[in-house]
This record gives structure tokens, C-alpha cells and sequence, in this order.
């Protein structure tokens, strides 16, 4: 990429307001495969007994579809007999097995055949949900933000970029770490359209959308700009271990300072080589992460440097230098050479007229008059667009160079054949035909491309919440379809010209193609895996069938909230009469993650009920791996959660609880930080998906890495909605939590697998951090650490995601912490 730095201004008005047509996604040139993906980490491959057992069951599938084949031609030696001596003389060994056939059994045949038929059923429900809408799935799990909340997620995103790793290294991350100089400004914002808008593409954003993203392209690129250069040096402020509201702490700015020196004024990003970027990157932050996220001492006579973030640009900090991605012709509307024939057609059509109002007219020197005219014209837009683009063209070549002379040798030829080809009377019949084809079609479309847009505008904002999913994304489709008509009107006029002047078009520049970045919600699920009838059967009898069993016998009932079935247990009737003098006892609600079901926690439920509290533990369908029969359809919205949840609690009389939750669980308690507070007495969260999760770790670590088959989590991470439930209905701007958002005055509580992979563990530490939050390790997990907030971060050294639920002693520690918590709620003390 090669990137501009051009002088101080008005920070929002540095780059120009785009149109809405001139947003238009473009798909990437190839689909991701599995074999692109690379494995993820520490992976010990098949050479287990897991990997072995795994591959085993996967054979029976195939297995099955070759005893099939072997009955068949079993069937046919007996209902024709001349076929059992050729069989016998041409396929002996098969001819063996058939007669050993004679005597199979029946039942194993109808078995085989229920594992075929069960096979073919899980490959068209796979290929069924590959086909699936992505921004219907999107849209569906979610519905459209408001302009408001999207603005308080960007701000509190750049705050907290801006206090980390700084926006370039996010950036890349997100991007695949792609040399930044070849993201471009087309790559950004179809990102930021994407990532911010509920998945959808740049020409499905209305008005107000547009001018939002203009407002988000500015200031990452401002951000960008005091990262690369710093700020100006009166603007520095030093503060010593003081944070404030709404501002961003940039640490060691001064060797930017260093570099900035020696920059000119009006500068290239492309001068900078990949490594000089990271170096500027790691000069600026690397020293701050070396230290011990988990330190909890006071630093106060560290010295730091502050930058004030604030959403108002009159307030922010003047940087040195100002960036800004570089613009490709995916930025611009594709009508050049459509437009180019419309102004042949408008000339001609003027010049006719002329001829048709006039008598004393010559038409040979008329013509020719006209031509020149036309050719003038033409003259003066080449001159006023030459003296544009040289701007940009010696800032990538030196003038006067070699190479700027072969280009400038090479285009004054190519301008000439371009001029003769298109002024001459050659052809111009067929130029006119074209003309007319191409204005009518282009027009046509721009007219339904307008209804489109004004109902899409109507329909997002002003009543979006009762237009139905499919509805709303039929339209957005309709308008993408229009888009790629236009586009494709102006291939054809590109072709049409082309052909009139005799260029091949392989002379012409290609365009560059889109910069691939993290859109797992479009790219397809890969590396699903389907496992025979039997072992579906088998996993499901232990993690359903023998879970009911073992709940029952611990004095748990099985309710139904709608289609959400949960386990509800009255607590500890000794301990609620103790209790009756200060009121009810708070529940417990325990939301689990992504796995096989409630059977892995049973260590936890089991210290859970030690405390006698009510106990609630919801079922969550749609993360539990081996459950075939459930639709996607069963995942439910934030706001279906929110209403699930607090009719579970409501129908046995309670309207507070604490709530603790596991990866996935988190979610659902994020739902309930912003969409119920009332409802909350206490929280605790474990290994949480729910902070910083607009990094790209989870998603790449989830999505963009093949699972290890000698692991036993494999069968999670192929499980076909398991997969769904990450790639399509994960809607992340509602799932991720500030701490902004965890009511005040409710008790906090934040546990973090130290070796965690599917969780950025130093972001997320940083980041707590940040926001002076109390550390300790697990076995450092006291009253006093607990009783420290708004939020208390415990640290489970050694430990990977979710391995702590095998480990009695780190399950007793959480349930004294969840003790803890509630009884800080009960009695009002809070956090600290």
C-alpha cells in the first residue's frame, strides 16, 4: 500500500463525503479452502489414541457404502445366476465374500443401511446451511443497531486500541497480517462496513450510515497518524499514574518523535518497509507488555505519556503528519467508459440537431467540426486529470528516471492510438449502437437502484424492527444485483471501446483485488466432520440421557422455558431457614459454553450446591456438540435470552440472581449487563469471549485453524452448529462487554485461563489493567481480592481453556468466589 501524509486540517474534513452508490463490495477472487488453513497450535496430529479412535469412526461411513455395494451384487448373483460365474472368473476375491454373505445377518444389514441413509442426510443438511444467506443469518442473530449505540462501541473500541497494541498491529491482525502498505482504503472500509454493521456490505448502508463510516475512516486514520508520527510537542501531556475518564494512554511517544524529524512534510507510507512500521510499533508499546500483566503494584513514579481520545475532533491531539489509506478504483463508481459513451451519444445527438434546424449547413465540414470540438473537450479533461494524477504519480516514481520515461514513451503512444481510434468515422454506427444500449440499460438501472435505496432507507430506521429478515436482505440482495448490473454495463462499454479503438485490453492496468481480512460470517464453514449414527447415539446417551440420571439424583428438576430446557435445584432447606430472618436466598444462575453439555461441569455444579443457594443451569442447544435434530432456528437473539432468562428466574419467584458463565456463557451474560441490570446481583465470568472481542483472536483462533484431530476437543470444533453458531449467527457488537457496561455497584469477579488460546490472555489482562482492576492468582483468590473493584481479575496459571473444570480445587475456589460475591450483594457492601 502505498499511503499519503499530507498536511494538518480539519480532521473530519480531510477526506471527501462519498456517495452511497460509490460503495459497492466486492467479492473476493478466490474461497477460502481447508487446505488454506494452517493448524492451530501445539497440534499432535492423528498419532493419539483420540486421533486414532476419531479417524476409526469416520471410516465406518465408507465402510457401510462398500457392504452395500457387496449386498447388492449379492442379491444380483442370486436373482441371476449367469452373473455368479463371471462374478467367480473375474472378481474372486469379491465372489469370497459374497458367499460369506450368505450368512450376515440381517439386522446388521438394515443397520448399515440407516448409516448410509444417516450420512446422506448430514451431508445435505451441511450443504443445505453452506447455502444459507450469511447476512440473513447475520441479521436474524441480531437486529440493526442504532446510530448511537454503534458510536459508543466505535469510541470505546479506539479507547481501548489506542491504550494497546496501537491500530496498525489490529489492523493487520485482522487482515491476516498483510503488509500494511498494501491495505488499502477500499480494504479498510468494506472491513469497518462489515464489522460495524451487523455484516452487511458497503451499498446497504443508508445516509446516516455512510456519513458514520466517512466519521470511523477519519479517525482510525488519525489514529494511524499520531501512532506513525506522534503529536504535536505542545500537546503532550505528562501525567504521572493518573487516568482519566474518556482518555487513552500512548506510552513512550518520544522515539516517534525521534523519527518524525526526519520526515518531510509531505510524505510516502510506501518509504516505509514493513519492518520499519513493526519497529515503530514495538518501540512504542513492546517495553510496556514485557512487564507482568498480573503486577498489582502502584507504579506512581512511573512517568507516563498521555494522549486525550475524545469523539470530538476539535479536541483531539494534532498529529505531526496526517495519513491516509491510499484510494484504488474499487473507491470509485464503475462508469467511466459508460459515461464516455453517453458524452458520444449527447454530441452526436446536438450535432443532429443542428444539422436539422439549419439549412445552410455544410455536413462533411460540420462534422469535421464537430469531431475537433469533441476533441477538445476531450483535451482539456486529459490535462485538468494529468495534472491530478501527477500529484500522485512522483510520489511513486522519481521524475525524470528511467522508468518515468519508458511510462511516459509508452503512454504518449498509447494516447495517440486511443485519440485516432476514437475521433475517426470508422465504425461509428457501431459506436452509436452501443451508445444507446449502454445509456438506456444504465439509466434503467440507476432509476430501480434509486427505489431501492429510498426504501432501504425507510426501512432500516424508521420501522426495521418489524420488517422481517428475509424481507429486509431481499432487498439488500436486490440492491447488490444492481450494483453488479451497472458494473457489468460498464465491462461491456469498456469492451465495446476497446474493440472501436483496437487496443487489447491487456494493455490496460488490472485491477488490484480486494485484500482478503477475517469475514468469517461470508466465508464458507470448512472442516466439518460427520460421525456414524451409532457414535451420535452413544455421545448423546452419556451427555443426555446419563446427565439426567445424575441430575435427578443431586435433587435437580427438569423445566422448559419456551424451547429452552433448564435444571432447577431449591437449595439447601437448612440453610434457607437460617436464612428466612434476612429474606430469600439470591440463585444461582450457571451458564455454560461450547462442549458436549452439562456432564464436563459437574465438578462445579456439585461445589455450586455446597452453598445451598437455588440453583439455576439453562441448557444452551445450540454449542452443544451431538445434537443433530437442532435447527438453527434455536439460537436465540440477545433479547430472547434477556426474556428467557428472567422468566426462569420470575416463575420461581425470583427477580435477582448471580450469574456465572463460561466462554460461550459469557454471552449471555453480557446480554443480560446490558439488556437487564435490574436482574443482577452478582457476576462472575469464566475464561470470558465477552471482553476486547472485536481483536481477531477468537475468530481466528476458532474459525482459521484446523482443529487438532489427536485432540478430544476436536469433535466440538467440527461439529456442524457448533460451527454455524460462530460463523453465522455471532452477532459480536451485542456479545462484547466494557466495563462500562457491568452495572455499577454490582460485584465483579473475572477469571482468565493464563494459556488460554481462544482468548487474547495479554489483551484482555492489559486491557483490566487499564481499568485498574484488582489482580491475584487463584490460589490468592481471598475475601479481600474478591472484595476489590469494580472488577476483580483472577488468574489461573498453567491452565488452558476450561481444563480448571477437571480440577476439584479450582472448582471449590470459584464457588467460594460466587459465595463470596452474592453475599457482598446481599448485604450491600459491593465491590470496593
Amino acid at each position: 500500500m502505498s499511503s499519503s501524509a499530507i498536511g494538518n486540517g480539519n480532521r473530519e474534513m480531510s477526506s471527501p463525503m462519498r456517495s452511497p452508490r460509490q460503495y459497492f463490495s466486492r467479492n473476493f477472487t478466490e474461497r477460502i479452502t481447508w487446505k488454506d488453513l494452517p493448524m492451530e497450535k501445539d497440534a499432535v496430529g492423528m498419532s493419539t489414541p483420540a486421533g486414532i479412535f476419531y479417524f476409526i469412526m469416520r471410516l465406518i461411513c465408507p465402510l457401510a457404502y462398500v457392504y452395500i455395494a457387496l449386498i447388492l451384487l449379492r442379491e444380483i448373483t442370486d436373482a441371476l445366476p449367469f452373473m455368479d460365474k463371471f462374478i467367480s472368473n473375474y472378481l474372486p476375491t469379491a465372489y469370497l465374500v459374497i458367499i460369506n454373505m450368505q450368512k450376515s445377518s440381517k439386522a446388521v444389514e438394515v443397520w448399515v443401511v440407516i448409516e448410509a441413509i444417516f450420512f446422506l442426510l448430514q451431508q445435505f443438511h451441511i450443504r443445505y446451511l453452506q447455502y444459507k444467506n450469511p447476512l440473513e443469518a447475520s441479521l436474524s442473530a441480531a437486529p440493526i443497531s442504532s446510530i448511537s449505540s454503534r458510536e459508543e462501541l466505535w469510541n470505546q473500541m479506539m479507547e481501548n486500541i489506542m491504550s494497546g497494541e496501537g491500530p496498525i498491529a489490529f489492523i493487520r491482525g485482522w487482515f491476516f497480517d498483510e503488509k500494511f502498505e498494501d491495505i488499502t482504503r477500499y480494504d479498510i472500509c468494506d472491513w469497518i462496513t462489515w464489522s460495524m454493521f451487523e455484516g452487511r456490505k458497503q451499498e446497504h448502508l443508508v445516509e446516516e450510515e455512510i456519513r458514520q463510516l466517512q466519521r470511523y475512516l477519519q479517525q482510525l486514520e488519525w489514529s494511524i497518524s499520531v501512532h506513525l508520527f506522534g503529536i504535536e510537542d505542545e500537546q503532550i501531556e505528562i501525567s504521572e499514574h493518573s487516568s482519566r475518564e474518556n482518555s487513552v494512554a500512548v506510552h513512550n511517544v518520544t522515539p516517534c518523535l525521534g523519527i518524525r524529524k526526519r520526515i518531510s512534510k509531505s510524505i510516502s507510507i510506501s518509504d516505509f518497509t514493513e519492518n520499519r512500521i513493526n519497529g515503530l510499533f514495538e518501540s512504542n508499546y513492546h517495553s510496556d507488555s514485557s512487564s507482568e500483566c498480573c503486577d498489582t503494584s502502584n507504579k506512581s513514579d512511573a512517568t507516563q505519556v498521555k494522549l486525550i481520545w475524545n469523539s470530538d475532533p476539535l479536541k483531539r491531539s494534532e498529529p505531526k503528519q496526517d495519513f491516509h489509506f491510499d484510494e484504488t478504483t474499487h473507491d470509485q463508481t464503475p462508469g467511466f467508459f459508460t459515461t464516455l459513451y453517453e458524452n458520444y451519444k449527447d454530441n452526436h445527438e446536438e450535432h443532429r440537431h443542428r444539422i436539422e434546424q439549419f439549412e445552410n449547413m455544410h455536413p462533411v465540414q460540420d462534422f469535421r467540426n464537430f469531431v475537433a470540438n469533441r476533441a477538445h473537450r476531450l483535451n482539456e479533461a486529459e490535462e485538468h486529470a494529468r495534472i491530478v494524477a501527477s500529484k500522485a504519480y512522483f510520489t511513486l516514481v522519481d521524475r525524470g528516471s528511467s522508468f518515468d520515461k519508458r511510462l511516459h514513451a509508452m503512454s504518449e503512444v498509447m494516447q495517440n492510438q486511443l485519440t485516432d481510434g476514437w475521433n475517426s468515422v470508422w465504425k461509428m454506427k457501431e459506436k452509436l449502437e452501443t451508445a444507446n444500449v449502454v445509456t438506456s440499460r444504465k439509466k434503467a438501472l440507476q432509476q430501480q437502484l434509486k427505489g431501492y435505496k429510498m426504501l432501504l432507507e425507510r426501512t432500516v430506521y424508521s420501522n426495521g424492527d418489524s420488517v422481517p429478515t428475509k424481507q429486509m436482505v431481499a432487498l439488500m440482495q436486490k440492491i447488490t444485483q444492481s450494483n453488479e448490473a451497472l458494473e457489468a454495463i460498464e465491462h461491456s462499454a469498456s469492451n465495446a471501446f476497446l474493440k472501436a479503438v483496437g487496443l487489447d485490453a491487456n494493455h490496460l492496468m488490472q485491477r488490484k483485488a480486494p485484500q482478503r481480512y477475517a469475514k468469517y460470517n461470508e466465508d464458507p464453514i470448512l472442516g466439518l466432520a460427520t460421525y456414524p449414527l451409532i457414535f451420535n447415539i452413544a455421545i448423546l446417551g452419556i451427555t443426555d440421557g446419563l446427565l439426567r440420571r445424575m441430575m435427578k439424583k443431586r435433587g435437580f428438576q427438569r423445566h422448559f422455558i419456551g424451547s429452552t430446557v433448564y435444571y432447577y435445584h431449591s437449595g439447601t432447606a437448612e440453610l434457607e431457614e437460617e436464612m428466612e430472618e434476612d429474606g430469600p436466598l439470591t440463585p444461582i444462575v450457571f451458564c455454560h459454553g461450547i462442549g458436549i453439555g452439562l456432564i464436563y461441569y459437574l465438578n462445579l455444579i456439585d461445589e455450586l450446591l455446597k452453598l445451598g443457594h437455588p440453583l439455576f443451569i439453562p441448557e444452551i442447544p445450540n454449542v452443544c456438540a451431538f445434537r443433530p435434530w437442532q435447527f438453527r432456528k434455536s439460537i436465540l437473539t440477545p433479547h430472547g435470552v434477556v426474556s428467557t432468562l428472567t422468566a426462569m428466574l420470575a416463575t420461581h419467584g425470583s427477580m435477582k440472581a448471580t450469574f456465572v458463565g463460561h466462554s460461550y456463557g459469557t454471552s449471555w451474560l453480557s446480554y443480560m449487563c446490558k439488556y437487564a441490570k435490574e436482574a443482577i446481583a452478582a457476576l462472575v465470568f469464566l475464561d470470558p469471549i465477552c471482553f476486547c472481542l472485536f481483536y481477531p483472536c477468537l475468530t481466528k483462533s476458532f474459525v482459521y485453524h484446523r482443529p487438532d484431530p489427536g485432540s478430544i476437543s476436536y469433535i466440538i470444533k467440527t461439529d456442524v452448529l457448533v460451527n454455524w453458531t460462530i460463523q453465522r449467527s455471532f452477532p459480536w457488537q451485542r456479545i462484547n462487554l466494557f466495563v462500562e457496561d457491568i452495572p455499577k455497584g454490582v460485584p465483579c469477579s473475572v477469571y482468565i485461563s493464563e494459556n488460554d488460546v481462544l482468548i487474547p490472555v495479554t489483551t484482555v489482562l492489559d486491557y483490566f489493567k487499564f481499568k485498574r482492576a484488582h489482580f491475584a492468582d487463584l490460589q490468592d483468590a481471598t475475601f479481600e481480592h474478591l472484595s476489590r473493584g469494580p472488577v476483580n481479575v483472577t488468574v489461573m496459571r498453567d491452565q488452558v481453556h476450561g481444563d480448571w473444570c477437571s480440577c476439584v480445587d479450582a472448582c471449590m475456589t470459584i464457588a467460594d468466589s460466587v459465595r463470596i460475591l452474592t453475599e457482598q450483594s446481599e448485604f450491600g457492601t459491593g465491590n470496593l
